[in-house]
């Protein structure tokens, strides 16, 4: 039975999937609490409490709620497709509980929701399916289910009731549903189910009943189990490995499953007795009413494996009563196979013995029907096994009759007992009808009804089978009596005989001599005016539907009253030509009235009535030779025969065969005729003339020629000449240009007229190196330039031609390529290529193909060739130029080696300085020292390039500070020719505030200096005010000598950048005394200032400003509080404002000290490092 598994769709949603989840767990919660009745569709219902039909529970909910079911509880399954997992877990299943009854069939919707399928009266499927296609791909494979249903020690009042089961896919077995007894009890009912489709590698495609070590005994009822595929038991495998395993089945059928052993059903017994773990190992199915058709196994048991194994006292004994066995297969026992095996070497003795009472075995192999397997002690013990079986009041065909018992053994029958062999009822005359033995049936089962619900007993006596016969039987036809063995009687006289039969026949045929009697309808055979051809042997053939039976001879013969004469039979002419007319004549006497004949030569008999005694009958002369006529008249009883002979002469049977076809070349044919006779006429549309068996025609059309032969006789046969003439229309070849000493190939073609074509040169010579075939093909190497004028001509089969135009092929001197070379033979990787040649013996313009492998250019050019590219990749490249014009191709090869990008370098700051390492990008302040960068990562030549024109080729370079600005420098590294991208760094250089500083003043000129420290770099203005007037640039100033020693006020300003305004800055100073000597060393008096800039400091330095030691030497120290020297600079000639920077290493946060010193004062300032 074929079973559709159901599409639904799954949602998705999260929310609605935790409010189903909420549901399901309230419905546990209550289940858990009372037993009820849980009503359950497809889609669900209302609230989907499932406390009846309008609030069903969904099916996607069904396998959570059955599994937390309490005893007691019902479940109602409306038509659908149930699935345990809706995300593909395989290890999900519709566990059913102890004492929890699942009902499947109902209509769950409409006035009746609760009507359901009667299973009593009906024999379709349940419109429920439970599936183990949860990957809903409608495939059995991977992705299924492990089991579809599973019992775990189910108490009897466990229930699955009218559902299919299907779909299942189990790794060791119960792909449909597994009967877990293991340690336990298992023992539900399972009624009206149809178990398809299900398969496992292991035990039991459809049903493992595992009663290992416990007891596995469910009642299972009106089931089917259709196209189970399993390892071992294809439906079914039965364990009481240690324990027991007593399954009952009536009323159930096993059809078209598949195992390797045991096709059907697989029963598995073994004990340990002493020497191992207790348990009986017992296995005693019971079969009632059941058909097991079809089944398949591809090593032993079709239908049933059964096998013991162990010691002490296993056993597996099956009972099948009233059981159908038909058209199972397997190499080893197409039915059964039975095998025993003991684990000891003495002392067991153990069985496998199946009981077969009132069942048929069927067309299963014949004597490979049922093999019983002896186990063989090869150690010489005393243990024993074997394999047997037991047929009690069976039927069965030829060669199944190897049971043990004789109880008796099988009865043979040679015909099918069913109605058909896909129908396994009983047919009105099977012998299994009222053959059973009814207390074999009674002892063992009270079941009322068969495998189709009918009766089970119709009358006083069972049946032999699964099915219970309900008609009246029909009864098998004997003869009662023969008819009589022979008659002999006057022609004209009425025969009877019958035949006697214990019942009225379904049709009666009598047959004469193997012939059949038309008219002759019934058990008697009555012939009225008997003739003489009705003498012969008569038998009848009786047909019921049970059998027909066939009669001894009745022998009939038949004589005449009186003779009738026959003379003067002739045949003239004679002799005669075959196909002329003759006439047979004779004279009928001694009878009045009409009278009948038949005149035959053997081969073409005529037959009529005549009445005169004169016969006479015209015929048509058949066939050749000497033929003996025979002439047969009669009347009534009177017949009588005379013979004549004639000699039938064959006429001529000549043939007539054409020289051949007129054509261009073929003017006139010659027609012979065959074979020889004594004269020929030929005529047609031209017959030129003719001699003997030949003549000569010059036109087309029909001729016909006439032979006589010796005998006179004459026949006429004809052909038909035909004409070939036609206009052959040439073909010159499309190209019409060849290259100097390169291979050239055309071919010249023609139409018109009949193949083949031959072709020749008709005018013109061709150019040496090419010649021209006789089918047109046109190639060589020419080896002579020039242009070629040619005429071909083309001849077709029949001999006509045609002249091809005027065909002129031009040979092209060899294009040349000289001089192909690259400007730059090695470049660097980016840089152009220049490729230049030249081309001649090209027709401009040509195009070319410049490529080195990977990349390529194409293009269309004239004159010289000149092209431009960007060298890519490294190493040296091959560089190969293709110029082609028509067929005018030339190539040459150059290469170039590329030699890649040189890394680019680095430029950064130096480390261990006053100023971070490391940097490409740095900002001081302006008189801050050196800042020196340094160019790594090149191992070739550095070239740098800076503000100002500056550049070099060192690793460093030193940056000063003294101009404030930013600077930019720039570092690439050559390397093989190759420069590399270039590396930048920047200093920016941050002026500090214009500062006014010690003058210099010289006592024998009068001339005061100004300086001033600082600025933007903008022209500074000086102003003294007791001096000069306003602002001016001139520097030094003339001081008079009435101004000595007065105490001058400095100042200097500049323009501001981007802002306006001045910046400025003013200093008071005070005139030394000039006692006539030249002073010219700067005033060294000054109070020595110092200021730390940005106190406290956030970050790793500290910046100084020092005033009032210009031109000494100048130390600066940082230390921690106890003394411990962090950094120091020394200056041998400080500047009038000096800034430095000394750095705090990695000193946490605290108080440093700064001490700032020439050499007549001591300044110290305490640093606050955040």
């Amino acid at each position: 039975m074929k079973n559709n598994f159901t599409r639904f769709r799954m949602k998705n949603s999260a929310h609605l999937s935790a409010c189903l989840l909420g549901v399901a767990l309230w419905l546990m919660s209550a289940l858990s609490l009372r037993a009820q009745t849980v009503y359950v569709t497809q889609e669900g219902a209302g609230q989907q409490s499932g406390a009846d039909w309008a609030n069903a529970l969904p099916g996607s909910q069904l396998q959570a709620t059955l599994a937390s079911a309490s005893e007691g509880a019902e479940f109602r399954l409306a038509g659908g497709t149930y699935k345990p997992s809706q995300t593909g877990d395989r290890g999900l299943t519709f566990t059913i509980p102890s004492g929890v009854k699942v009902l499947g069939g109902y209509l769950g919707n409409g006035a009746n929701p609760d009507q359901r399928i009667d299973f009593a009266s009906t024999d379709q499927p349940s419109s429920t399916t439970l599936s183990g296609d949860i990957d809903n791909n409608n495939q059995l494979d991977a992705g299924n289910s492990e089991h579809v249903v599973n019992f775990n020690k189910a108490s009897e009042q466990t229930r699955l009731d009218g559902v299919v089961i299907t779909g299942g896919n189990a790794t060791n077995g119960g792909g449909g549903i597994y009967n877990n007894g293991n340690r336990g009890v298992s023992s539900p009912t399972i009624q009206n189910c149809v178990v398809s489709q299900n398969r496992t590698n292991g035990k039991g495609g459809a049903i493992l009943n595992d009663g290992s070590s416990g007891q596995a005994n469910p009642v299972l009822i009106n089931c089917r189990f259709v196209s189970n595929q399993a390892n071992q038991g294809g439906a079914i495998y039965n364990d009481a490995f240690l324990g027991t395993c007593k399954p009952t089945f009536t009323n159930c059928s096993f059809l078209n499953n598949s195992a390797s052993n045991g096709g059907a059903i697989y029963d598995y017994a073994e004990a340990n007795g002493p020497f191992g773990p207790p348990g009986p190992g017992d296995n005693r199915p019971l079969l009632v009413n059941c058909v097991l058709q079809a089944n398949t196994a591809s090593a032993t048991g079709g239908a049933m494996v059964n096998e013991t194994r162990g010691a002490g006292l296993p056993t597996t004994e099956p009972t099948l009563i009233n059981c159908s066995l038909v058209s199972n297969s397997a190499p080893q026992g197409g039915a059964f196979y039975n095998i025993a095996t003991p684990n000891t070497i003495n002392n067991t003795q153990i069985f496998a013995k199946p009981r077969l009472y009132n069942s048929f075995l069927w067309n299963n192999g014949g004597g490979n029907t049922t093999v019983n397997i002896k186990f063989k002690n090869n150690s010489g013990g005393t243990s024993s096994g074997e394999g047997q079986i037991l047929f009690y009041n069976c039927l069965g065909d030829p060669g199944v009759n190897n049971a043990l018992n004789t109880d008796p053994k099988a009865q043979i029958i040679t015909t099918s007992p069913f109605v058909s062999a896909s129908n396994l009822q009983l047919n009105p005359c099977s012998p299994a009808i009222n053959t059973g033995n009814t207390s074999y049936y009674t002892d063992r089962s009270s079941q009322q009804t068969d495998l189709a619900g009918n009766p089970r007993m119709v009358g006083a006596t069972i049946d032999i089978g699964a099915f219970e016969f309900q008609g009246t039987p029909a009864i098998p036809l004997a003869i009662t009596q023969p008819p009589a063995s022979q008659s002999s009687v006057v022609a004209g006289a009425t025969v009877e005989t019958t035949v006697g039969l214990n019942a009225p026949a379904d049709s009666y045929t009598w047959y004469k001599d193997g012939i059949v009697v038309t008219g002759q309808t019934s058990g008697s055979l009555r012939l009225t005016n008997v003739q003489l051809a009705q003498a012969g042997s008569y038998s009848l053939v009786a047909t019921s539907a049970c059998n027909s039976v066939t009669s001894t001879a009745f022998s009939l013969s038949v004589t005449l009253s009186r003779l009738i004469t026959l003379s003067g039979l002739s045949v003239s002419p004679n002799p005669v030509c075959a196909g002329q007319s003759i006439s047979v004549e004779a004279s009928v006497g001694n009878l009045s009235g009409s009278y009948s004949y038949t005149l035959t030569n053997g081969i073409n008999p005529i037959s009529g009535t005549a009445t005169t005694s004169a016969f006479s009958q015209s015929l048509t002369a058949t066939g050749s030779g000497v033929q003996s006529f025979t002439l047969t008249v009669s009347s009534g009883e009177q017949v009588a025969t005379a013979t004549t002979s004639l000699t039938v002469n064959a006429p001529p049977s000549p043939t007539l065969i054409s020289s051949g076809t007129l054509s261009c070349g073929q003017t006139s044919l010659t027609l012979t005729a065959s074979p020889g006779e004594q004269s020929y006429r030929f005529s047609g549309p031209s017959v030129v003339s003719q001699s003997g068996n030949t003549a000569l025609v010059n036109a087309p059309g029909t001729y016909s020629v006439t032979s006589t032969n010796a005998s006179g006789c004459v026949s006429t046969t004809s052909t038909t000449v035909f004409s070939n003439t036609a206009v052959i229309t040439m073909n010159n070849p499309p190209t019409s240009t060849a290259t100097l000493n390169a291979p050239f190939s055309q071919t010249l073609t023609a139409t018109g007229g009949a193949t083949p074509y031959f072709y020749s040169l008709a005018s013109g010579s061709l150019p040496a190196g090419l010649s021209l075939t006789p089918s047109g093909l046109l190639s060589g190497t020419p080896t002579q330039a020039g242009s070629f004028t040619l005429v071909v001509r083309g001849q077709d089969a029949n001999g006509c031609f045609g002249l091809g135009p005027a065909y002129v092929l031009t040979v092209n001197a060899t294009a040349v390529i000289s001089g192909f070379t690259s400007l730059e033979n090695t470049v660097c990787v980016g840089s152009p290529v220049t490729f230049t040649a030249t081309v001649g013996n090209v027709t401009a313009p040509y195009t070319y193909t410049l490529t080195n492998g990977t990349s390529t250019t194409t293009g269309t050019t004239s004159g010289g060739f000149s092209q431009h590219l960007t060298a890519t990749g490294s190493g040296a490249q091959s560089f190969t130029l293709t110029v082609s014009s028509g067929e005018q191709v030339a190539t040459a090869t150059t290469s170039v080696t590329v030699m890649p990008t040189p890394p680019t370098p680095t430029i950064a700051t130096q480390s261990g300085q006053s100023y971070p390492g490391g940097q490409s990008a740095l900002t001081v302040a302006q008189y801050s020292g050196t800042v020196t960068l340094l160019i790594n990562g090149c191992s070739g030549t550095i070239n740098w390039q800076g503000p100002n024109g500056s550049s070099g080729s060192t690793t460093s370079i030193p940056v000063a500070t003294s101009a404030t600005g930013t600077f930019v420098y720039q570092a690439t590294c050559q390397q093989t020719g190759c420069l590399s991208a270039p590396a930048s760094a920047t200093v920016t250089v941050q002026g500090a505030p214009l500062r006014v500083i010690t003058p210099l003043f010289d006592c024998a000129s009068g001339k005061l200096t100004l300086r001033t420290t600082g600025g933007n770099g903008q022209p500074i203005e000086y102003q003294i005010p007791s001096v000069t007037t306003g602002w001016e640039a001139t520097n030094p100033v003339s001081i008079q000598a009435k101004d000595f020693k007065k105490s001058l006020k400095l100042r200097a300003r500049q323009r501001s950048v981007g802002k306006g305004g001045f910046e400025s800055d003013e200093l008071d100073y005070q005139l030394p005394a000039c006692p006539g000597a030249r002073v010219a060393s700067p005033e060294t008096d000054t109070e020595l200032r110092v200021v730390v800039l940005d106190n406290p400091i956030t970050g790793q330095a500290v910046v100084v400003e020092v005033r009032g030691a210009e031109g000494q030497p100048l130390r600066l120290a940082l230390t921690n509080l106890q003394g411990q020297p962090i950094s120091e600079k020394t200056l041998e000639q400080a500047r009038g404002v000096e800034t430095q920077s000394l750095s705090v290493g990695s000193q946490g946060a605290g108080v440093l000290l700064l001490r700032v010193s020439t050499a007549g004062q001591t300044k110290t300032l305490k640093v606050l490092k955040l």
